[in-house]
């Protein structure tokens, strides 16, 4: 007898009813919440108090952020007919960095960059308390920080899923269950767990708080997998330390609790290796992601998954590709080149079972 099998994609609509943020509140935060570098990395600023000082980085990060949003939107309402959000923000002030620091030389910005280089000389020369942000390119980079965790703080506030039982409800009705998301919060998770459903998400199964990532993690006989191709808020890259014959390495795990206070086995803290959770930011990074590390490993897994489905179950954006919450799911058959797919009337759990 043949395996029923059932596959979903989602994107950021299927998180909205649980109190996620849209791209206008990510973009709103970045832009005008008080922020304060602290620790290696940008948290939301503390009541001022003489007790503490505080720097300014974050002050000059939004100041340059706001700065690149009012050169970018003219081009981007021309040519996209939308506002200019957060993602287009950390694309170019990426851009800006790579160029400047010579990872990735560009001559089609030189003119952009000398402009933008002029409005905000009177930023970076600010005098102030703080390390960061002191010449354009660790202003670009600071602002590009910025944006990342303010993504962070706002995804993580969202952490009881509304309206997401389709999902535990197919687990339970089909032999097996591919989940490809692009959304970085940790509901679909947690509604999985809630209803005590066990999934495969990359890394070594159980509760602990830092779980390793596991290379056959999604092996014969899982019954329900978490593809989660955009990264998560919960990844990061350590440095492990060697153990037998395992020489000291990185490798990414999945956490509960505070990145920078990982323990090792023996005591001690682990090696952080970028402060900044492991999810994709900004228009094109992602795409340019695609092919190259553990990203480029899930994409790799989600063609070999595909290969086994007829029916590709899709949730969280509308026809057109915008988000809307919850929407009806959208079926895209094999072969099929368009954006909209077909809808179908009956609710998620019924469409996995036709």
């Amino acid at each position: 007898m043949a395996k029923s099998l059932a596959a979903f994609f989602f994107g950021s609509g299927i998180s909205y009813r649980s109190g996620a943020p849209d791209t206008d509140e990510i973009t709103a935060s970045a832009l005008h919440d008080e922020w304060e570098y602290i620790a290696g990395r940008f948290a939301p600023a503390r009541p001022k108090s003489s007790l503490f000082w505080r720097d300014n980085t974050g002050d000059k990060a939004q100041q340059f952020l706001r700065i690149l949003k009012r050169h970018i939107a003219p081009h981007i309402r021309a040519r996209e007919h939308r506002k200019t959000h957060y993602e287009d923000l950390y694309y170019a002030a990426l851009q800006i960095w790579q160029d400047a620091m010579a990872e990735y030389t560009n001559p089609m910005i030189a003119g952009s960059l000398a402009k933008l280089r002029k409005a905000m000389r009177h930023v970076y020369r600010k005098k102030g308390i703080g390390a960061r942000a002191n010449s354009f390119a660790d202003l670009a980079k600071c602002g590009a920080d910025l944006i990342q965790w303010a993504a962070f703080e706002k995804l993580g506030r969202a952490t009881s899923p509304v309206e997401m039982d389709a999902i535990s409800a197919v687990a339970r009705h089909v032999d097996e269950l591919d989940i490809f998301s692009l959304n970085h919060d940790l509901l679909i998770e947690a509604e999985l767990k809630n209803k005590k459903v066990r999934f495969a998400d990359g890394f070594v199964f159980g509760d602990k708080p830092l779980r390793k990532f596991d290379a056959a993690w999604d092996k014969a006989g899982k019954k329900v997998r978490l593809f989660k191709l955009h990264g998560s808020i919960n990844w990061y890259l350590f440095t492990f330390p060697r153990k037998g014959q395992v020489p000291r390495h990185r490798q990414f795990a999945a956490i509960k609790g505070d990145a920078a206070h990982m323990r090792k086995t023996k005591g001690g803290y682990l090696d952080l290796v970028n402060p900044e959770p492991m999810f994709l930011t900004g228009t094109t990074v992602k795409e340019q992601a695609y092919g190259v590390g553990l990203t480029g490993e899930l994409f790799a897994r989600l063609r070999h998954r595909l290969s086994r489905h007829r029916t590709l179950i899709c949730c969280g954006y509308d026809r057109v590709g915008h988000r809307r919450p919850n929407p009806p799911p959208y079926a895209l058959e094999p072969g099929h080149r368009g954006g909209a797919g077909i809808p179908r009337e009956s609710g998620a759990a019924e469409a996995a079972r036709q």
